[in-house]
């Protein structure tokens, strides 16, 4: 490190000492008083975005209280050369997880409920396929994913979508696999029950809330919370699907119900004012919109995530509510990803350093957030460089199923329209081309493995069916294992089910 970053150091701790006073009436974010590193830093996301293929790509970097940088890169739509901006929107996936937390702590600060909370109390119409295990859920383990409920993704995604109502209605029917509170099972669902129980306590639906009491106090005033709201918006995103470095532009996914689990659309400047907050829990004109206490209550540990990381560093992997936690080179990291169709983004938090960073692109698949976000970090944090697009790199693709034979006996055995209580319609087609299985507008081949039969999606839009298993148990029912966090899930045959 030589002097003149020490200089910039010095200039840029002054001022952000300062701060309180010279942004008491600011309507944006203030930029730091020296761009330290910033050509350095700027040349190496063109690097990693030439490198690593992505149509556009999005930066928000928050270092002592002001913004390093918010910049776009890239283009927001490929055919027409339209240049991602700072105020470009891009779908932000499950980095929504951490705002939803965020708001129902509000919540908590202002008494109209408790992370102890139980679920049924705020919202009675909730349940499960047992009673006493829906009786016993509260707040916390919506938020910490500790609900002990399967992941069961393909209920919400699909076509058409649903609504939070009808997707509680659904929940009615669904097994636990684990006591609440004991084991990790990452659910989108249950953020989707948690917004709802936020709208509950607060009086007024989830999207309203927190864009009265969040979005709107920081700021965030392109920031959008729903399907509708994005698609108006002059400067978005277009979603792509990236494959061999070509780019074929996609549908903009209609979250529905699921809002509250990944329906935040934001603009680098946008979210340089999220990470502004998080690092300080105030807004630009010093008014704390989150104690202390309860901040550190989403970022402590309820235990550990499992799995093993890929990234070289990082250890002690946690989640808290609504925020992966865990150490990296010694350095307390708070963090997020979050992926919808055709969007990809990263957060990352180091409290102790107040630095923040976030990444979006435009593409599905990749991991150029991730990529260009710790390579950013490594330089920030004055840690040694690491070929984090190696590290990153998707791996080859798995070898193809070696389907067993068939016969058209066995396969005209499955066909069939069947249904289930919070799946609704399932279809098991037959056509020359072979066997075929279709739910919520999603369509993949079916091929025999042995003595069950598994789902190969031929499109984009049934990738979740990848895996899918199904087998005969019973002249009228079949066993479908729909994720492999969930119980197999038993269809009664309905003719003409819809």
């Amino acid at each position: 490190m030589d002097l003149t970053y020490f200089k910039a150091l010095l200039i840029t701790l002054t001022t952000a000492a300062l701060m309180p006073n010279l942004t008491a009436h600011a309507k944006t974010p203030p930029p730091c008083a020296a761009e330290y590193r910033n050509a350095q830093i700027i040349d190496g996301i063109e690097q990693q975005l030439a490198k690593n293929g992505a149509p556009g790509l999005a930066v928000a970097i928050v270092r002592h209280n002001c913004v390093l940088m918010a910049k776009g890169f890239g283009f927001r739509n490929l055919e027409r050369k339209i240049p991602v901006t700072a105020e470009t929107l891009f779908p932000a996936g499950s980095n929504t997880k951490g705002l939803n937390a965020v708001a129902i702590g509000r919540l908590v600060d202002t008494g109209r409920l408790e992370f102890s909370t139980p679920v049924q109390t705020l919202l009675p119409s909730f349940g499960l396929a047992d009673p006493a295990h829906a009786q016993t859920l509260t707040v916390r383990d919506l938020l910490s994913h500790r609900s002990g409920v399967g992941a069961h993704n393909l209920l919400w995604y699909g076509s058409p979508p649903l609504t939070a109502a009808g997707l509680i209605k659904r929940m009615h029917y669904l097994d636990s696999v684990a006591p609440h509170g004991k084991k990790f099972i990452y659910n989108n669902l249950m953020y989707a029950v948690a917004g709802e129980v936020a709208g509950s306590a607060a009086g007024k639906p989830w999207s309203d809330y927190v864009g009265q009491e969040l979005l709107e106090p920081l700021g965030m005033k392109s920031a959008t919370l729903s399907y509708g709201a994005f698609l108006r918006a002059p400067d978005r995103a277009t979603p792509y699907l990236g494959h061999d470095g070509l780019f074929r532009a996609i549908p903009v996914r209609d979250l529905g119900g699921m809002a509250a689990a990944g329906g935040m659309s934001a603009s680098a400047n946008d979210m340089a004012l999220w990470l502004m907050f998080l690092l300080s829990g105030r807004n630009l004109e010093g008014k704390p919109l989150l104690s202390p206490d309860t901040l550190g209550e989403l970022w402590t540990s309820l235990g550990a995530r499992g799995g093993r990381s890929m990234e070289a560093g990082a250890s002690d992997p946690h989640y808290g509510m609504g925020f992966n936690i865990d150490s990296y080179h010694g350095h307390r990291r708070v963090h997020h990803t979050g992926s919808i169709d055709g969007f990809h983004s990263r957060m990352l938090i180091f409290p102790s350093d107040n630095l923040a960073i976030y990444a979006v692109t435009n593409v599905e698949g990749g991991r150029l957030p991730e990529i260009v976000g710790n390579d950013i970090a490594d330089q920030l944090l004055g840690l040694s460089q690491t070929d984090w697009a190696a590290v990153f790199a998707i791996p080859s693709a798995t070898p193809p199923l070696l389907a067993s034979p068939e016969t058209a006996q066995e396969a005209n055995r499955l066909t069939g329209d069947y249904t289930h209580r919070a799946y609704g319609c399932l279809h098991i087609k037959r056509d020359g081309r072979g066997s075929w299985i279709i739910y919520r507008g999603m369509r993949a081949r079916l091929m025999r493995n042995g003595t069950i039969w598994l789902a190969k999606p031929e499109q984009f839009k049934a990738q979740l069916l990848e895996g899918v298993s199904v087998f005969k148990s019973g002249d009228n029912r079949l066993t479908v294992q729909m994720d492999p966090s969930s119980k197999g899930i038993r269809f009664s045959r309905e003719q003409g089910c819809k």
